[in-house]
């Protein structure tokens, strides 16, 4: 029997800018009870109210609008081969923010993971549109080769 794989639980991408320890940060992961969850470095979380499915492919895709006055805003949404991404990007995320003031650029990506359970990653990718989060996903590949 081969051990099963969980790539979301535990595993964190950390976007940051110059000053690693300040307020510009935002971790986007999915927590002990599958929720995707949005992270500031001013300690603000934003879970979801969705749970992503175990042991499946996923498809985790996060969107950041970053002002130069007014609040930033952030935004995460998981897909699964049952629903893929469309070529359009959705009306609605599973978690967004709110009163976000990231006063950064965030121009490095740290990929944490932690606890002793395997976990695949496939690909992260860092992009300017929706097509470029999406193109190319193909939701039937074996997570379990």
């Amino acid at each position: 029997r081969r051990p099963g794989f969980y790539p979301l639980r535990n595993f964190v991408i950390d976007l940051r800018g110059a000053d690693e320890t300040g307020p510009g940060r935002v971790g986007l992961r999915v927590d002990s009870l599958l929720r995707p969850v949005i992270e500031s470095g001013a300690g603000q979380g934003f879970p979801s109210r969705v749970r992503v499915g175990e042991n499946q492919r996923m498809l985790m895709i996060g969107k950041i609008l970053s002002r130069r006055d007014g609040e930033d805003e952030v935004f995460l949404r998981g897909f699964n081969p049952d629903d893929p991404p469309g070529l359009f990007e959705p009306d609605s995320w599973d978690v967004s923010t709110r009163g976000l003031r990231l006063d950064a650029v965030l121009d490095r990506a740290v990929v944490l993971s932690m606890g002793a359970k395997p976990r695949r990653i496939e690909e992260i990718r860092l992009g300017n549109n929706w097509h470029d989060a999406v193109a190319g996903w193909d939701a039937g590949l074996n997570l379990h080769p």
